[in-house]
């Protein structure tokens, strides 16, 4: 660690470019992992029972210990190359309410901590906010938060000759309100944090531009940054309801379409296969990018979906009330599973375990519990579980063998995989 980024950015109009949407790693705020395969026709299939009490093999090379007892799994009866050869075929033994035991993490505390079976480190703890957290990421070498007290912090992070990490305030932009959302684009190096009053505001890093993007009148819940061809856009989502396409032009951004909100508070978008996902408190939807048409069936129907995540080919969708679905790209559900804890979720992304090699679901619960769950081509389930003593209420992968989780009370830790 140690390079640099340039300190606050000066006020002022300044040109604005488009350029690439990137998913995942160290810039956005979606995870998408390399696992591909195919789905089938639209349409949700049967949930075939199987038999209770699945017990797994035990597992070589990983760190994180091997689960004993499946959460309860259910699987499409229909053909799907990508998921039908990985899921755990019948229900498991914990159908929520009670977390095993047998698959609980040995979190170490600190670099200097070597506890043996230890499998995760909560590296480091930094108070940085007076009111949640509402989005962590790293750009270069160091990490930004943004808080629903209104700022956008920057943190120089630099690792010690004893191991530890040190980090330190570099700087932080007062965006003028609470805020509610925020994405970074790698490629454009624009920031753009979403305020509870419906403003936009957009940050260059390269450049220093500052600009503000007028239209939304509630609450942004959810933007993204998307290219497909030459077409350059950031997506955003507003409570009032409306999603609003917003194209560079000059120095400046103008909102080119809007489209009425089928799904009520949106919280979370992705694009896979040029159509648009937005998950809110009643429910998912899927829009056809190029016509603004949403699909006709709403899916997680009257659940509040908060978390989704581009898994190769599919899409990875999180409720608040632990049901975890995965779609093939027409919407079709290939599979889906329970979480054993009974507090609601907060958030969810996809992490890379380095030393396992294999993609991590880690799910945050409101009680501080965190579940981890192996995805395909490993079999979907719960790998194991630790209790955080902090509200969870943003994840994101740093792409280097660790992750960020930003927390209610203003504070974000530092994890890394052992």
């Amino acid at each position: 660690h140690g390079s640099a980024v340039r300190a606050a950015m000066p006020r002022g109009r300044g040109r604005g470019r488009g350029g690439g949407w990137t998913a995942g790693g160290r810039g956005g705020g979606h995870s998408q992992a390399t696992s591909r395969g195919r789905g089938s026709s639209r349409g949700r299939g049967g949930h075939p029972s199987g038999r209770g009490g699945v017990v797994y093999p035990s597992s070589r090379g990983s760190s994180v210990r091997v689960v004993k007892r499946g959460a309860k799994v259910h699987t499409n009866s229909g053909p799907s190359r990508l998921i039908a050869s990985h899921l755990a075929q019948g229900r498991g033994g914990h159908s929520g309410g009670a977390l095993p035991r047998d698959v609980m993490l040995k979190v170490g505390r600190g670099p200097t901590d070597t506890t043996p079976g230890q499998q995760v480190n909560r590296w480091k703890d930094v108070k940085g906010h007076k009111r949640p957290i509402v989005h962590v990421l790293t750009i270069d070498a160091d990490v930004f938060s943004a808080g629903e007290d209104g700022l956008v912090k920057a943190w120089n992070c630099a690792q010690q000759a004893n191991g530890s990490l040190q980090i330190s305030e570099k700087h932080s932009m007062d965006c003028g309100g609470s805020l509610s959302s925020c994405h970074y684009s790698a490629a454009t190096q624009w920031m753009f944090v979403g305020l509870a009053t419906g403003l936009i505001k957009a940050f260059n890093k390269a450049s220093g531009a500052q600009l503000q993007l007028e239209g939304h009148t509630q609450k942004v819940g959810a933007m993204l940054w998307h290219q497909e061809g030459s077409t350059l856009a950031l997506i955003s989502a507003g409570n009032e309801p409306h999603l609003r396409i917003w194209v560079p032009s000059g120095d400046q951004f103008v909102c080119s379409n809007t489209w009425h909100s089928e799904v009520r508070n949106p919280r979370c978008m992705v694009v896979l296969n040029s159509h648009l996902w937005v998950g809110g408190s009643d429910g998912l939807r899927v829009y056809n990018l190029g016509t603004g048409q949403p699909a006709p069936d709403k899916l997680m129907e009257k659940q509040g979906v908060n978390s989704l995540i581009v898994f190769g080919e599919t899409v990875i969708g999180v409720a608040d009330n632990g049901k975890m679905e995965i779609f093939d790209a027409s919407g079709r559900t290939l599979a889906f599973l329970k979480s054993p804890c009974n507090a609601a979720v907060k958030a969810s992304q996809i992490v890379q375990h380095q030393k396992a090699q294999m993609a991590i679901l880690v799910s945050a619960h409101s009680d501080g519990t965190v579940c981890c769950y192996t995805l395909p081509p490993q079999e979907f389930k719960l790998q194991g579980w630790w209790k955080q003593d902090k509200c969870i209420r943003t994840v994101q992968d740093t792409g280097n063998g660790m992750f960020l989780t930003g927390c209610t009370d203003g504070s974000f830790t530092v994890y890394r995989w052992v």
